[in-house]
């Protein structure tokens, strides 16, 4: 149940004093008191909220994508289009009992969990007429809580990971459903139960099981800087330049540094850049046509002499020598040579060419 701030929530003695000359004391309630081990459940309509100490034996998350698929003739996989995602929680706790106190206390919070099941109503009397539908806030510790982060103003790893915790109040819990709830009394059990008078008995140990479906509250997913951009053709040109999470420490509140990836080293040309290409060597096209018709051979040669290799070099000096002395025969075998050894070859306009000379 709901309890102030400076109230221990969990008392053993609470509803039943020890007896004078047998005092007990339960550690599980400093624990669940000073630590703070605990599971709540706040009721949305009505604010009000209930603690169970977390002896949790079972916890199991999952997340369920759900796809549109489409058949496409001709395609062997259908088309896929994303729909939405559920992240479903289900968990199972025990509630025991040290004391007929406290088994009258947990019976009494089991009651008050299962009525956060049931809606209000404008009129109790007219069942149709729903106010408010009975949604719940869980809270299990750090691990199912809104996504909060107490490390938000920390900036080296050392601060981050020493600021992470999370506080149990119940308004900070996950907003969601509860579809089922199964209640183990364990009335039949070796625990037995505690005979609290005529027709009246206690359970001393109960078993949870609760199945529930979180209601993301923040937008997820991830934000680009930059979009993909593609031609007239519906070719990509240029990727995404980065993306991050739009709620970076959801769903456990945990904020880690990443190094920022790698700029890419070979970016797509756009159709711009392809189009100032192709406007190049039409310039170049034409510049060799007018050398050509000159006589200047040697701007050809420049052309094929844009090798990075060394030794084309070479032979690019000896072939303008050759040219120079009128000895044609040098000429062609110098620069034959200078296309084997860069693996290019070049006609008569400067242009690359499948080289025949390779071997």
């Amino acid at each position: 149940m709901a309890n102030d701030e400076d109230t221990p929530r969990f008392n053993v003695s609470k509803y039943a004093p020890s007896k004078v000359g047998s005092p007990y004391l339960d550690l599980s309630d400093a624990y669940a008191n000073n630590v703070e081990t605990v599971i709540s459940f706040h009721y949305v309509p009505s604010g009000k909220a209930v603690y169970f100490k977390a002896f949790i034996t079972s916890f199991n998350e999952t997340y369920d994508g759900q796809w549109l698929s489409e058949n496409v003739l001709g395609r062997v996989d259908p088309i896929y289009t994303f729909q939405q995602i559920q992240r479903n929680l289900s968990f199972t706790f025990r509630v025991p009992a040290a004391s007929e106190g406290e088994a009258y206390e947990n019976l009494g919070n089991v009651q008050r969990l299962i009525q956060f099941l049931y809606p209000t109503y404008k009129d109790p009397l007219i069942a149709n007429q729903i106010s408010q539908s009975p949604l719940i806030k869980l809270k299990i510790m750090n691990i199912v809580h809104d996504g909060s982060n107490s490390a938000a103003n920390a900036e080296t790893p050392e601060e981050i990971f020493d600021s992470y915790t999370q506080s149990s109040g119940d308004s900070y819990g996950a907003l969601g459903t509860i579809n089922n709830l199964s209640i183990n009394h364990n009335l039949g059990m070796e625990d037995g139960v505690i005979e609290k008078g005529e027709n009246t008995i206690l359970p001393k140990l109960m078993e949870i099981i609760c199945n529930f479906t979180v209601i993301h509250k923040d937008e997820l997913g991830w934000n680009t800087t930059s979009e993909d951009t593609f031609d007239e053709f519906g070719n990509q040109l240029t990727a995404a330049s980065s993306a991050s999470p739009s709620k970076e420490t959801f769903p456990y509140g945990v904020r880690l540094e990443y190094p920022d990836p790698p700029e890419p080293t070979n970016t797509p040309l756009t159709s711009a850049e392809i189009l100032a290409e192709e406007e190049a060597e039409d310039d170049t096209g034409q510049t060799a046509a007018i050398a050509e018709q000159e006589g200047d051979l040697s701007w050809v040669l420049e052309q094929a002499g844009r090798s990075p290799i060394a030794d084309s070099a070479n032979l690019y000096a000896e072939a303008m020598q050759a040219l120079n002395r009128g000895d044609m025969q040098t000429y062609e075998e110098a620069v034959k040579a200078m296309n084997r050894e860069s693996g290019r070859a070049y006609d008569q306009y400067g242009r690359t060419i499948d080289n025949p000379y390779l071997e």
